[in-house]
């Protein structure tokens, strides 16, 4: 997808590893996407979910190792914010779907979180994204009621 045909998401990642951070965010401030934070944990992710009001976040499941990711996960969606797992515990991602709109399977390449996101962003606003435009990283959950 062309940079300029790109609609600019405000977008929370909420990741413990430093270098996974990183390239998380300069994919997507290379695709046009405003990075509004990164947070290493929970009460981080609260705080500046509160005062910067992204539209997604990608989420890592196991932050600190202590699968801290789903309950950061709850707490976002009940604001109105579209978490994303991004994990290798894609399983589990998978049996807490009710949390998130999908997940991005790590490892991963940075075009497809790129990709992944604008899946999310034609869900959010009611379209159904063709299957060809799906990176094979990345799985949309089903929408719960």
């Amino acid at each position: 997808m062309a940079a300029e045909d790109v609609r600019a998401m405000r977008i929370l990642i909420v990741e413990d590893e430093p270098l996974i951070a990183m390239c998380l965010e300069d994919a997507l401030l290379h695709a046009g996407h405003q990075v509004v934070g990164i947070a290493i944990d929970s009460e981080e992710a609260d705080r500046l979910a509160q005062t910067l009001h992204p539209t997604i976040a990608l989420v890592d499941v196991d932050l600190s190792r202590k699968r801290e990711g789903l309950e950061v996960a709850r707490g976002l969606r009940s604001q109105g914010i579209a978490p994303v797992f991004v994990t290798g515990q894609v399983q589990l991602a998978r049996e807490n779907s009710d949390f998130a709109v999908g997940v991005i399977s790590k490892p991963f390449e940075p075009n497809d979180v790129v990709d992944a996101i604008e899946v999310v962003d034609c869900q959010l606003r009611g379209g159904t994204p063709p299957p060809p435009t799906v990176p094979a990283a990345f799985e949309l959950f089903p929408i719960h009621a």
